[in-house]
């Protein structure tokens, strides 16, 4: 017998919502060419190797970030997604991409006005949609070459598929969310932990219930082949390639180096005498000399990916002893991350503009947790997946790379609390508006 629905019939989006999105995004696109003219390090050239692994995955059948070199440095969904832009469009795929990840962008504002809507009300969803229209942050990366949008739209999406689970207990949903999850791990391994976890939970949920334990170990099963399903061509590939090694990616431990060498050098950001630039090419220097060092160690003949994973390991352990300090030490330093890592940008004027909008908006969305928490706990719970995967991505950038540019896809579906926090100062403005005397 199928589960009762308990979620609310779905509140559709006002048509001139809708509309004004797709402009700003559109505009954006348009006005690429002349905010890269005036901001160089936004210009499309300016990325982390995707857009080459692209076109020589295009031009010559190997996913290569040096030609002809099979590489597994990168994880390959938006590399993918820039690669069907390339057949397309060829040298001019940059705009294909730039128009992809507008519609994406537009998607994912969608996907948050239905989840904060479906939770908290109509009024409550077009203030989350106000907020994503106009984030700077969130405008910014439609047109970089970087992985934000894509991974944002998936975090967005396996949010409000497993609160739609959550609510109404439909397998599909819970399918969803494991097709999210697992495209997201194809995007970046950041959620892999909460895959394990979220396996637990299943589990856990699955033996909640004896007359039901057949059921929902299949959905828990069928979850968790998804995600698998997604996963294996990949991994089969870099086992082959690597010579025996299961790798999702190589690229982990030089940026938890750069994280930590980064935050033990926090201060000079803060004291102005060096920019988070400066400091991340510093570091990143730094562990190209300990590359070329390593790669005279290991034995001829030796794979490129093969040599990544040894590159990797080597610099996993670095980056725990660039850490080693005193456990008072690093709960101090994370601590301050987590005030810090979701407004912290490469220069201190980009930081001061999230500064402006982030603080506000988390402090609201505390008040909105808060209020929601006391006043309706059942819809707390029914909102988790949106304020665990927002702390999740917040505690784990704060103790590896504090960065705000890594916290948006959490801070995004974490905006209907936002929302909720926001809607209900206005009511008692409003209210206190209405109760003064006529003058």
């Amino acid at each position: 017998m199928r589960p009762a629905r308990t979620a609310e019939p779905s509140i559709r989006l006002p048509l001139g919502w809708f509309a004004l999105l797709v402009a700003v995004r559109v505009v954006l696109v348009a006005a690429q060419p002349f905010l890269a003219a005036r901001v160089p390090e936004w210009g499309w050239a300016n990325n982390d190797g995707y857009d080459a692994i692209a076109v020589h995955w295009v031009e010559t059948g190997v996913y290569s970030l040096e030609r002809g070199e099979p590489t597994a440095i990168r994880l390959p969904l938006y590399p993918a997604l820039i690669a069907v832009a390339v057949r397309v469009a060829g040298s001019a795929h940059s705009w294909v991409v730039m128009g992809l990840q507008a519609a994406l962008s537009i998607w994912t504002g969608c996907l948050l006005f239905r989840m904060a809507a479906g939770l908290f009300g109509r009024r409550t969803g077009l203030i989350a949609f106000a907020l994503f229209l106009v984030h700077p942050q969130v405008n910014h990366f439609v047109i970089r070459c970087a992985t934000e949008t894509l991974f944002t739209f998936l975090a967005v999406g396996l949010a409000h598929e497993a609160i739609q689970f959550l609510r109404d207990r439909h397998p599909r949903h819970l399918l969803g969310a494991a097709a999210a999850l697992g495209l997201s791990l194809l995007t970046r391994q950041t959620l892999l932990p909460l895959a394990w976890a979220g396996v637990l939970a299943l589990l856990g949920w699955s033996f909640g219930d004896r007359r039901k334990i057949g059921r929902r170990l299949g959905w828990t099963a069928a979850a968790a082949a998804t995600v698998l399903l997604l996963l294996a061509p990949w991994l089969a590939r870099n086992w082959v390639r690597s010579g025996g090694e299961w790798v999702l990616q190589t690229w982990v431990g030089q940026p938890l180096c750069q994280g930590a060498y980064v935050t033990r050098h926090l201060d000079d950001f803060f004291s102005g005498r060096k920019t988070l630039t400066e400091l991340d090419q510093a570091c990143l220097a730094e562990n190209r000399l300990l590359e070329r060092r390593l790669s005279r160690t290991l034995p001829a003949g030796t794979s490129g990916i093969a040599r990544e994973v040894a590159s990797d390991r080597f610099f996993r352990a670095r980056a725990r002893q660039l850490a080693a300090r005193s456990p008072l030490d690093r709960a101090r330093g994370t601590l301050r991350n987590l005030l810090w890592a979701p407004v912290l940008q490469m220069t201190w004027r980009s930081t001061r503009i999230l500064m402006l909008w982030n603080w506000p908006l988390l402090a609201f969305g505390l008040w909105g947790a808060a209020v929601c928490a006391w006043k309706t706990p059942r819809k707390l719970g029914e909102a988790s997946p949106a304020w665990l995967l927002f702390g999740y991505l917040l505690f784990a950038h704060a103790a590896a790379w504090p960065q705000a540019r890594y916290v948006l896809p959490g801070l995004v579906p974490f905006l209907v609390f936002s929302a909720l926090g926001l809607n209900g100062v206005l009511a008692w403005l409003g209210a206190r508006a209405g109760r003064k005397p006529a003058r």
